[in-house]
């Protein structure tokens, strides 16, 4: 990975575009921020594996999801706040999903920023390896209108995995999805109880589909792992091809 993300900063100097002296030395090591280590005690809980198949359904795939949230808090003096928040997802057409991406949209959290934004990193090669290597990324499997996902962080090297599983339910009419299971995986006792104390908290709204004429890749790191695969063959094709574009 550092080699390919030293290969865009090289290409962007060539190109006259200035890159700040903390992103080369941060970036040029970024096999370093990640974790190196495999999530070896969650990967027989990823109970789905990859295998490109292509998923069709009627609008799921053709842009991303964004759900408006609430979180209850309670101050010193017992008063109640309420905060809105907003997460963002997307099913791709190969089975990928991606959960709670960030845009370079700031404040703006207007639809107009956020297309832009997913139509954009596809033409800036550092941005996209960003979007790929950061965020939640993991399948998901849809039964009529059920949708059975399950995710995982790309953790840096001082933080941990977390591994999640969702269950949403489709109202093709209303083009929304509605979040009616959430849990994680591998939590002990004590992290489960503060999970279930958070989301004792949350206001969980449906989720509402933004259509996108242009979306990126799902090229995510996962791919990069074997033990995501259904079978060995298909990741090495995957890595031949991978390998053959970034020396290009």
């Amino acid at each position: 990975m550092a080699l390919q993300i030293f290969q865009v900063i090289t290409t962007r100097f060539l190109y006259g575009k200035t890159i700040l002296i903390i992103c080369l030395i941060f970036f040029s090591c970024s096999n370093r921020f990640y974790k190196k280590e495999k999530p070896y005690n969650l990967i027989n809980s990823f109970n789905q594996c990859y295998n490109s198949d292509s998923i069709k359904h009627e609008f799921l795939t053709n842009g991303y999801f964004s759900q408006k949230n609430f979180l209850k808090t309670t101050n010193n003096n017992d008063t109640t706040n309420i905060k809105e928040y907003t997460i963002y997802f997307m099913f791709f057409k190969d089975g990928i999903f991606l959960y709670n991406f960030h845009s370079n949209c700031g404040y703006d959290k207007s639809n107009y920023c956020i297309k832009n934004y997913l139509n954009d990193i596809r033409y800036d090669s550092l941005s996209l390896l960003l979007f790929h290597n950061s965020f939640y990324w993991g399948l998901y499997k849809l039964y009529d209108d059920t949708i059975k996902t399950i995710f995982i962080n790309h953790p840096s090297m001082m933080n941990e995995y977390i591994l999640q599983e969702k269950l949403f339910i489709v109202n093709s009419h209303k083009k929304t999805i509605q979040e009616i299971i959430s849990r994680p995986v591998g939590f002990d006792k004590n992290s489960m109880n503060y999970y279930n104390e958070a989301q004792s908290r949350r206001i969980i709204n449906e989720a509402v589909f933004i259509k996108v004429d242009s979306l990126p890749s799902s090229n995510c790191w996962l791919k990069r792992e074997k033990w995501f695969w259904c079978n060995e063959e298909d990741w090495r094709n995957y890595m031949d091809s991978v390998n053959l574009n970034s020396t290009k």
